[in-house]
Order: C-alpha cells, then structure tokens, then sequence
C-alpha cells in the first residue's frame, strides 16, 4: 500500500532508514489527551504533533470546527521537526487514524511525498509489548528542515465551490448514516446534509482498526472511479482525511471540502435536506 505501512514493515526499517516519525493522537473531546498520552508513552524518536495547535486554524464565523492552519505557519512547524522534501515521513496515531490521516492531508496538499501512515496506530505497537519511552528525543546534530509549499490546489476546495457545482459534483458525506439523514445531531448546530450527498460512513472503511482488503474496499465503492468530480466532507475536515486517504490508495482522486457540514451550515441560506435523497 502508498499510504499505508503494516507495523512489521515499520519494525523492519527504523533501525537502518531516515525518517521522521510523528505522534499526532488526539481526543476530539479532550485538547490535552494526545500531549499527556504522548509523554505517558510514544514509540522512541517520535515527535508530537498537536491537532489542536499544529494542524487547526483559528475557528472563525465560517470555515468549520477545525479549519486549516495557516500553510506557511504548518511549513514551518513541521520544519522544526526536521521535515525536508526527501525524507519519509512515519505518522501514528491511536489507530483510527483520524488525526493520522489529517497530516498526511496537509502534507499532502503542500506537495510533501513519501509519508505514511502506521496502520492500527500505537496500538499495533503495545499489541507486541514493544517498549515506550516517556521523554521526548530529539537529535541536537539535526538541523531545522528545509520542507517546500507547493500547494496542491486539487486537493482542496471550499463551500462556494461546492454550492456553485452541486449539479456536477458527486459529494460524499463520510459522516454516521443517523447524522447524515438528520435522526442525531450531537455536534453541529443543525441536522442534515447537503444536497444530493451520498452516505459513505468513514468507519465502513475498516475492520476493527484494521483497513479492508482491497477487495473489499472495491465493493464498497464500486462506481467512483467513474466519477469525475468527487468531494469528500466531514463534520469538520478530521476524519473526512481518513477516506481522502483511503480513495487515494485506492487510486481515486478525490477533492476535500475542508471546512465540512460544520462550515457548510455556518451559512443560514446553505440549502439542507434531511433524510433519504430522493
């Protein structure tokens, strides 16, 4: 897999590659569970990266509950972490990899190849009873990286872009079926979809914290790679990352509406439809 690299092939290179390796686990309902669970235990010569701070912007009237960090600013934080153009780029998180998948976006989005994500997380990790370290190691020799912005602009799009093509777009809610047919809303302000959105629930991507076959992904979604204009959005651009990812590895390219239901609804003329589409 592109994206994805199995624990085994981790434990194989970390001995005798470069490469930078990032903690990014967070808590969407606790803002310091990641830091305090990184310094409880994180995989030797791992450097954290707060979702919080590092890869969300400030929240604004619009543009969502976690909108994009500034680019020159996330250029530069990651930077300080020794990233350059060439190296690989190791990312874990608890194993959803949600917070795994949104760096490996925004990498992504600035041009960065060669990052990866460790399927099952951390977890994958203590399921072998391998060793944690508690301080945070950092190689004084290495000096500050030299990582470009070339933005990928493909990759992203915002609300007027999708309500100015909602006739030819194909739009992929990856969000609960309940939150997408309006029954629950436990987040936003208001219940429901965009129109003509489809239902592909992010989770239906895995088994256990395991990624499906190929195979398997194949079936569950058939049909996009005729599609020639796909957008995938979220409740706030996190885990809508997760399928971008995964759409990807499958080879089909897709567009992310960053800013989500969360910002699509900090809109009060934005049309909403609840229930089944039609």
């Amino acid at each position: 897999m592109k994206n994805l690299m199995k624990i085994e092939d981790f434990l194989n290179i970390k001995d005798d590659k470069e490469f930078v390796l990032l903690d990014c686990r967070f808590n969407l309902s606790d803002k310091e569970y990641g830091k305090n669970a990184f310094y409880e235990g994180h995989i030797k010569g791992a450097i954290y990266v707060d979702l919080e701070t590092e890869l969300t912007g400030e929240v604004k009237e619009h543009g969502g509950r976690h909108p994009l960090p500034n680019l020159k600013n996330f250029t530069k934080d990651m930077n300080k972490k020794f990233i350059d153009d060439d190296i690989d780029v190791i990312i874990y998180d608890d194993g959803d990899l949600a917070a795994a998948s949104r760096l490996w976006w925004l990498f992504k989005y600035i041009g960065k190849e060669n990052v990866y994500i460790i399927e099952e997380g951390i977890n994958a990790w203590k399921d072998r009873n391998l060793p944690l370290e508690q301080e945070e190691t950092i190689n004084d020799d290495r000096r500050v990286g030299t990582l470009s912005l070339n933005i990928k602009d493909d990759m992203y799009c915002d609300m007027q872009y999708v309500k100015d093509n909602l006739d030819t777009i194909f739009i992929m809610d990856v969000r609960e079926e309940e939150r997408y047919l309006g029954d629950v809303e436990p987040i936003d302000k208001k219940a429901g979809h965009i129109p003509g959105a489809k239902n592909y629930f992010w989770k239906d991507n895995f088994n256990d914290l395991k990624v499906k076959p190929k195979e398997e992904l194949k079936e569950l979604l058939k049909g996009l790679e005729e599609k020639e204009a796909i957008i995938v959005h979220c409740g706030s651009g996190i885990t809508g990352s997760v399928s971008v990812m995964i759409l990807d590895e499958m080879g089909i390219k897709v567009k992310l509406y960053s800013g989500s239901w969360s910002d699509w609804i900090s809109y009060d003329e934005n049309p909403i439809v609840m229930g089944e589409e039609r």
